[in-house]
Parts: structure tokens; sequence; C-alpha cells
């Protein structure tokens, strides 16, 4: 199954990502009077890593994401970049191709669109690109709320409870979240998946 031409390459952001989530990471941390040290013991990453990624000197893995947002008590989505639109959703229900929000984990080799309004609580509902070798992170990882997928196209190798699951086009996922988790594409070639986490 080939996704339609719309979907499957959505417009690239005018700003580079991993600036926009410095920016805002750096922001959320001083508003909540933390320093370095402690947000790293929060989000349980190490001081490096974090004053990295708040440099906007690397871009961090989905797990690392997930977790500053969970430190915070935010949606992964509020880390994504509008881009050249507006991420505002038309009256909180349309978000139009040109205007989703975006973000590249561990440098360009997985992108995630945002396909709901950013302020839908408890749900993302997400466009992700994975180029050959793309992972969420090379530890299995928990959170809350469940995982659901849709392969478009390509090839997802999913380990779930340290078992491991190869999903083609037209496959699809479900599982609770808090089952440690990771995926890749181990393919020859992009993989395009629909996925929705609840939180």
């Amino acid at each position: 199954m080939t996704p339609p031409k719309d979907i499957a390459r959505p417009p690239e952001a005018s700003e580079d990502e991993g600036k926009v989530l410095a920016r805002r990471l750096k922001a959320l941390r001083q508003q909540h009077g933390l320093s370095l040290q402690q947000l790293a013991r929060r989000a349980d990453l190490s001081i490096g890593t974090l004053s990295q990624v708040e440099r906007g000197l690397s871009q961090p893995s989905l797990r690392t994401v997930r977790k500053l947002a969970n430190a915070f008590g935010l949606p992964t989505a509020y880390f994504f970049d509008a881009g050249s639109g507006s991420s505002e959703a038309e009256d909180g229900i349309v978000i139009r191709s040109d205007n989703r929000p975006i973000m590249r984990f561990d440098g360009t080799d997985m992108t995630a669109w945002m396909l709901s309004p950013q302020d839908l609580e408890g749900l993302q509902f997400m466009l992700v690109h994975l180029k050959p070798g793309a992972m969420s992170g090379r530890r299995q990882y928990e959170h809350s709320g469940l995982d659901l997928g849709f392969v478009l196209s390509g090839t997802l190798n999913m380990e779930v409870d340290d078992k491991f699951y190869v999903l083609g086009s037209g496959d699809s996922f479900c599982f609770d979240s808090r089952r440690p988790h990771r995926f890749e594409n181990r393919g020859e070639s992009e993989t395009v998946v629909i996925y929705i986490n609840t939180q």
C-alpha cells in the first residue's frame, strides 16, 4: 500500500527543530526554577545529555523527549516545531498539511509530524517516517497510555516485552505503553507509520 502523496511527504520545517526544542526546554526549566542537575534527576537523564539537548547541540531520541515531557507533565507534542505555518488547528479541529508541527529525532533518521491539535490532551496522532536504521532508542522504554499504529509502507521492527515483531505495509499494532518497548527500521527503504499514543 503506497500512502497518498500529500501524506507521504509533509512539508519541511522552517527552523531547526533542535533549536525549537532547546529553546522550549530551557524556558520550561527556568520557569520551574530547576537546575540542570535537578531536571536531569527528575527526567532520569544524564546532565551531559540534558545540557547538549538544551544547547541545541544534539537531537534527542523519542525516548529522551518523552522523559522530558513527563518530567514537566506535558505531552510530547509540546516540543514539536510548528514549521513555517501556525500550529493552530482550525477551530481546534483541522490541521492543514502545511501547518503540521514537526520533530526530527536522532538527527534526520526519524521524523514525526503531529496530525492532531497540540492542545488535544491525552492523545498524540502522528505521521512517522523512519529512514533505514532509524529507531526509537537502543533500549526499551515505557510510559503511561497506549501505543497504536498502522504501517503505511516499509517494514517496522518492534520489540515489546522482549518479544520481536516484524510488521509490513497494512499491518497494525496496539499495546499498553507500560510494557517495555522499542521500534526501528531494519529494512533498506523508508518506513511510514501512522502512530497514535495516548497518555
